[in-house]
C-alpha cells in the first residue's frame, strides 16, 4: 500500500543503508509463495508489489491479516540485485521497502532500486 510521507521515505533511506551495510534484504515467504500486494498509488495503481525490509523484526511485524502464516525470510543481497530485482523488472512488479505495521510505505521501480543499492555500495 502506497504511502507519500516523510515517515515512508526515511524508512526508505534506512531500508537501503542497511541492506548495503548487512547485505541481506528480508521478505515474508508463504508455504509456496512471498507476500505482495496491490499498489494503490495513482501513478502505479494495479501495480503487483513485493515489499521487502531491511532486518528480520520488521519483516515479522507485517506477518499479518492474510500474511499471518507467512515467515520472514533472508535473501542474500547479491541475488536480490542479480535476479530479483530483474526478474520484478520483467514482471512489472514494485519493489516495497521497510512497508510499516500499517502494511503501507515506499514503493520503487526494481530498476531504480538496483541503481540506488549500487550507487550506495560503490558499484
Amino acid at each position: 500500500m502506497f504511502e507519500n510521507t516523510n515517515a515512508a521515505k526515511e524508512r526508505h533511506r534506512r531500508f537501503v543503508d542497511r541492506v548495503v551495510l548487512w547485505r541481506t534484504v528480508w521478505g515474508l515467504k508463504g508455504a509456496d509463495v512471498w507476500a505482495s500486494t496491490t499498489s494503490t498509488a495513482d501513478t502505479t495503481r494495479g501495480r503487483e508489489v513485493i515489499p521487502f525490509w531491511s532486518d528480520s523484526a520488521l519483516a515479522s511485524q507485517c506477518a499479518k491479516e492474510a500474511w499471518a502464516n507467512y515467515q520472514a525470510m533472508q535473501i542474500p543481497l547479491d541475488l536480490f540485485i542479480q535476479r530479483w530485482l530483474p526478474r520484478m523488472a520483467l514482471d512489472g512488479c514494485l519493489a516495497g521497502t521497510n512497508w510499516s505495521v500499517h502494511l503501507a510505505g515506499h514503493e520503487i521501480d526494481p530498476d531504480a532500486l538496483r541503481d540506488e543499492l549500487a550507487r550506495q555500495s560503490g558499484h
